[in-house]
């Protein structure tokens, strides 16, 4: 039994450690503090699916196995990737599919590939280890390779869903019977961290206002630092 549980083992680990990988890229966009930050949450998930859901359908196959003789290897490692290809179906994402499929397969050639070959302890943990090296050297490589966090890139962060100009600058326009003018302006405080000020002055024959926010803004995240006036009246 021991030797069943240490393979299961090292196949979920390797298969945790292609999806945390995969997951971390996909949803960082190979930014260097949001990878690492995206490393985390995908083993929190992606982790405790495989470690959990995998292992018991693994266990279930291993058992059909042991009293189904004839099931080769080929027929064992598909049907891990049958109950990828179902638990991909609930996430209802073809990425997700993807994922699931491929880590099934992965988790299912790892376990019977240790299955019927022997190792030795070295080998093993070489194996192990194989993982870690890679996640650290992607790490690695994203934060070497990352350029500097630009302007551009600053209020392309703090202008999601605003209505405001996506550089720095204003625009003009009308809005029903006033006449507004949009600014976007911005402030480098480091290497990777800018404030970003929009401001919304409007105003017609009889009434005038105006309307700020500011962010500040990172690699990833924007935080809200100060607001404050009123937005142009709706007269449409």
């Amino acid at each position: 039994m021991k030797s069943v549980v240490d393979r299961k083992a090292l196949a979920t680990w390797i298969t945790v450690s292609f999806v945390v990988v995969t997951l971390a890229f996909y949803f960082s966009g190979r930014a260097h503090n949001s990878f690492f930050a995206w490393t985390f949450v995908s083993l929190i998930h992606g982790g405790l699916t495989v470690a959990l859901f995998g292992n018991a359908v693994s266990m279930l196959i291993e058992y059909l196995h042991s009293k189904w003789s004839t099931m080769n290897g080929l027929l064992y490692i598909t049907l891990h990737s049958f109950f990828g290809l179902l638990s991909g179906i609930l996430l209802g994402n073809v990425v997700f599919l993807t994922i699931a499929i491929v880590s099934a397969t992965l988790f299912g050639s790892v376990d019977y590939w240790l299955k019927i070959k022997k190792r030795s302890t070295y080998a093993l943990t070489s194996i192990g280890v194989f993982p870690v090296a890679v996640i650290v050297g992607i790490w690695l490589f994203t934060k070497i390779t990352q350029g500097p966090f630009t302007e551009a890139q600053a209020i392309d962060v703090a202008t999601n869903g605003q209505s405001v100009p996506d550089y720095s600058g204003e625009q003009t326009e009308t809005i029903g019977a006033y006449e507004v003018k949009r600014t976007t302006e911005r402030e480098k405080i480091d290497t990777n961290t800018y404030v970003v000020i929009f401001i919304e002055s409007w105003s017609n024959e009889y009434y005038s206002g105006e309307w700020y926010i500011s962010y500040k803004v990172n690699r990833h995240d924007a935080e809200v630092l100060d607001s404050g006036g009123r937005r142009v009246p709706d007269t449409r």
